[in-house]
C-alpha cells in the first residue's frame, strides 16, 4: 500500500493489536491532533504557511484523520468541521479503526502556544474569516525549518495573503525569504526562537508577543500581532508591532511576502503598498494593504524565489515587499505596520498619518468607524484625539475599545488606567485583559469597581468610578 498511509498508522496496528496501547492517551499526540485540525487551518480550511510548503498545499480527505476520535474528543470535533460535507473515503481502515463516528462539528477558536504560536482567526464560521499566525518554535527545528522565528502567516477572504520562500532546501531557507526581520540584512543564527512570551484572546482582539530568543545574536526583537476582529460596522485587519534594540548604526529590515508575483502598487512613498493575491490565488480579486503607520527610510520590492529553481524550474517567483529602518540613538525602533484586505465587497480602510515630535498617530477609517494607531517611546504623557497616553504603542476606537502596549497611563473621557509600571492593558467596556510583570494598577470608568478578576488579586482601594489592585505576573482577565 501506500507507504505515507503504512507508516501513519503504525501506531494504530500496535493500539489495534494491543502491542502498544500507548498512543491513543498521549497528551502529545492529543495536542498535536487539536492543532493539526484546529489551529494550523485557516477560516477556509486551507493550511497555514510555514517552512517548506507551497501555497498550493493543502490537507487531504486522508482515511485516517477519521479516527481522530480514538485520541481526543476536542480535535475529533476540530476534524468534523474540517470534513464537513466530505463523505469519508471508502477503504477498510476507515471503518475499523476509529471506535466511533466524528461528532458534531466544532469551529475552531484562537490559540496560542508558548512553544509554536498564535493562532488567531475571528469567531464566526466564515471561509471569508481573518486567520493570523505568530510562528515562534523553541524546539523541535528539523531540516524543513526555515529561518522564521517570529514569522507570519496570514490569510483573509477566502485567501492566503503571505507566502514565504516555500520548498527551498539547504542552504536557502534565510529569513530574508521569510514574513519576518533582521538586523543589517544577516541571516538569523537560529530557527528557535524565545517563544511566545504574552497574550490574551478577547472578543474584539487578539494580542500574542513572540521573543527572538538566539535567533538574533546581541539583539532583540518582540514582535506582536494583533487581529481585530470584524463586526457589523467594521472590517477586521492586523496589526505588527516590533519593538527591537540592537546596536547604535544598525538597520532594521523587515520583510513582508505578500502573494503577488505581478505588481505591488505603491500608493503613497514609504507609507502605503497594495497587493494583488495573484500568486495562486483561491479566490479571485482579492488585495492587500500593507501600511507603514511608522514610516521606514526605504521601501524595496524585489522579486525572490518561492521555491528553489532547480527542482521546481516553472515555479513563478513572488515579489517581498523590505521596510528598512535605523536604531534610534537608544538603541531601540518600534514599528507599526498594518496588514488590511479587502474586495469588491469587502472595501479597503481609509488610512492617514499624522506625524507630531516625539510620537506618530494614523487613523483607520471605515465607513463611520475610526480607529487611532499610537506609536511612541512611551516616556511622557500625550494627547491624541482627546485621548491621553503614555505608551509605546496603543489602539483605540472612538467611543469604543482601546489597547495600550508597554504603557503606564491611558485615559478616554472618563475611561482608562494607571500604572506603577509598564504593562499591556485591553479593556472594552468593563471587560477586558492585563499582562502584568508584577504590578500596581488603577482602572477607571463608570461601575468598574464590581469587576472580577479570573484570578486571586489584591484590592487596595475600589469606587464607584475606580479600582485600585495589585497584580502578580501573568495574565489576568476581567469582566
Amino acid at each position: 500500500g501506500d507507504s505515507r498511509v503504512s507508516k501513519s498508522g503504525y501506531m494504530d496496528v500496535l493500539e489495534f493489536t494491543g502491542i502498544d496501547n500507548r498512543y491513543y492517551s498521549n497528551e502529545r499526540l492529543k495536542k498535536f491532533h487539536r492543532w493539526l485540525f484546529g489551529s494550523s487551518v485557516n477560516c477556509a480550511k486551507e493550511m497555514v504557511i510555514f517552512g517548506d510548503m507551497l501555497p498550493t498545499q493543502g490537507i487531504n480527505n486522508d482515511m485516517l484523520h477519521r479516527r481522530v476520535v480514538n485520541f481526543d474528543e476536542e480535535a475529533a470535533g476540530y476534524a468534523a468541521w474540517f470534513h464537513e460535507g466530505r463523505p469519508a473515503i471508502g477503504h477498510i481502515l476507515t471503518y475499523i479503526l476509529p471506535k466511533s463516528s466524528l461528532p458534531g462539528p466544532v469551529i475552531p477558536s484562537s490559540k496560542i502556544y508558548a512553544n509554536g504560536g498564535a493562532f488567531f482567526r475571528e469567531k464566526t464560521d466564515d471561509p471569508k474569516g481573518l486567520h493570523g499566525v505568530l510562528y515562534n518554535i523553541k524546539s523541535q527545528d528539523e531540516w524543513h525549518t526555515h529561518n522564521e522565528v517570529n514569522g507570519l502567516a496570514l490569510s483573509g477572504l477566502g485567501n492566503r495573503l503571505l507566502v514565504n520562500g516555500g520548498r527551498l532546501g539547504e542552504p536557502t531557507r534565510a529569513a530574508a525569504l521569510n514574513n519576518t526581520l533582521t538586523i543589517n540584512g544577516e541571516n538569523h543564527k537560529s530557527r528557535l526562537g524565545g517563544g511566545i512570551t504574552e497574550g490574551f484572546i478577547t472578543g474584539e482582539l487578539d494580542f500574542a508577543s513572540g521573543f527572538s530568543g538566539p535567533a538574533l545574536t546581541g539583539s532583540k526583537h518582540y514582535r506582536s500581532l494583533l487581529l481585530v476582529h470584524g463586526n457589523e460596522n467594521a472590517q477586521g485587519y492586523f496589526v505588527v508591532l516590533d519593538e527591537v534594540e540592537s546596536q547604535i548604526g544598525n538597520s532594521v529590515k523587515n520583510y513582508i511576502h505578500p502573494a503577488n508575483e505581478t505588481t505591488v502598487s505603491e500608493i503613497m512613498v514609504n507609507q502605503e503598498y497594495e497587493a494583488e493575491i495573484d500568486h495562486y490565488p483561491t479566490v479571485q480579486g482579492t488585495k492587500l494593504t500593507i501600511f507603514y503607520a511608522t514610516v521606514p527610510e526605504a521601501v524595496n520590492v524585489k522579486k525572490v524565489p518561492s521555491a528553489v529553481p532547480d527542482r521546481y524550474p516553472n515555479y513563478p517567483d513572488h515579489n517581498r515587499i523590505e521596510s528598512v529602518y535605523q536604531v534610534n540613538p537608544d538603541g531601540k525602533r518600534n514599528l507599526v505596520t498594518v496588514l488590511f484586505a479587502s474586495d469588491n465587497a469587502h472595501p479597503k480602510a481609509g488610512f492617514q498619518r499624522i506625524e507630531t515630535d516625539g510620537f506618530t498617530v494614523s487613523t483607520l477609517t471605515q465607513n463611520e468607524v475610526t480607529d487611532y494607531l499610537f506609536e511612541s517611546a512611551g516616556e511622557s504623557k500625550t494627547q491624541v484625539a482627546g485621548h491621553s497616553v503614555q505608551a509605546e504603542m496603543a489602539l483605540f476606537r472612538e467611543s469604543g475599545f482601546w489597547f495600550v502596549r508597554s504603557g503606564t497611563h491611558f485615559l478616554s473621557a472618563e475611561t482608562g488606567f494607571d500604572s506603577d509600571v509598564p504593562v499591556t492593558v485591553f479593556m472594552n467596556e468593563k471587560s477586558g485583559a492585563i499582562v502584568s510583570p508584577g504590578a500596581t494598577v488603577k482602572l477607571t470608568g463608570a461601575g468598574i469597581n464590581s469587576v472580577q478578576f479570573d484570578q486571586e488579586v489584591e484590592v487596595l482601594s475600589s469606587s464607584g468610578n475606580s479600582i485600585e489592585v495589585k497584580l502578580g505576573k501573568g495574565t489576568f482577565y476581567f469582566n
